[in-house]
C-alpha cells in the first residue's frame, strides 16, 4: 500500500478543510484556525496508525512486511504470496481502514472525546483516506480496496459501500458533535431496506 496515496488523501482533506475553517458544528467551529497544528497532528497520527496495522497484521499471519518502490512510489509490501494465501493478503490489505474507522468509532463513542482538536484531527485522517480509497485510489494495483475485494469474497463495489458509508457517517457525527445522530435501517413495505436518520439533543 504506497505512502503516498495516504499522503495525497492528507493533503487533499487539509486544503478542503481550510476553506470550511468557519464552518460550524454544533458547539460552535469544528476546526477553530488556532487548533490546526493540533487539528494536523491528530491527521497524521491516523495516518500512521493505518500504516501500522498493514505492518502489524503482516507480522501477525506471520509474514515479514518490508518497504519497497512501486512506479517510483514508497510502498509497504506484505510479505504474503496472494496465490497461496489470499485470505492472509485481504486481511493485511484491509487492515489500515479497518484500523481507522475502529478509531474513528471509539473517539465518537466516547463522551466529549471529540472535544479535542487532536481526536478530530484523527477521525478526519480515517474519512479522507476512506474517501480517497473509494475515489482517486479506487482502481490502483495496490489500492487497499482493489485488492481487498482481489482476494476476498467482497466484490470492489461491496468494499467501496462499506467504506465509504462508515466514512460519511463519521462525518455526519462529527459534524453533529453535542448533538446525537440517530440511525436506525428497517425493511420498507415494498421488501428494500429503508435508511432514516435524525438529530437529537441528548
Amino acid at each position: 500500500m504506497p505512502l503516498t496515496r495516504s499522503t495525497s488523501a492528507a493533503a487533499l482533506c487539509l486544503l478542503l478543510g481550510a476553506t470550511a475553517a468557519g464552518a460550524q458544528g454544533a458547539n460552535g467551529p469544528l476546526f477553530p484556525r488556532r487548533a490546526w497544528r493540533q487539528v494536523a497532528l491528530g491527521f497524521a497520527a491516523s495516518i500512521a496508525a493505518h500504516e501500522a496495522a498493514h505492518i502489524a497484521t503482516s507480522y501477525a499471519v506471520g509474514a515479514h512486511p518490508h518497504f519497497g518502490l512501486t512506479k517510483g512510489r514508497p510502498t509497504v509490501y506484505s510479505g504474503i504470496d496472494p496465490d497461496v494465501d489470499p485470505d492472509k493478503q485481504a486481511a493485511f490489505s484491509s487492515a489500515g481502514l479497518i484500523a481507522q474507522s475502529l478509531l474513528g468509532e471509539t473517539l465518537l463513542d466516547v463522551p466529549r472525546a471529540t472535544r479535542s482538536p487532536f481526536a478530530r484531527g484523527m477521525v478526519l485522517g480515517g474519512v479522507a483516506t476512506s474517501l480517497f480509497y473509494i475515489t482517486l485510489g479506487r482502481n490502483g494495483a495496490v489500492s487497499d480496496v482493489n485488492l481487498t475485494a482481489r482476494y476476498s469474497s467482497l466484490s470492489k463495489d461491496q468494499v467501496t459501500l462499506v467504506v465509504g458509508g462508515v466514512a460519511l457517517v463519521h462525518a455526519a457525527r462529527l459534524s453533529a458533535r453535542g448533538h446525537e445522530l440517530r440511525v436506525a435501517a428497517l425493511p420498507g413495505r415494498d421488501g428494500r431496506l429503508v435508511v432514516r436518520g435524525t438529530i437529537a439533543t441528548p
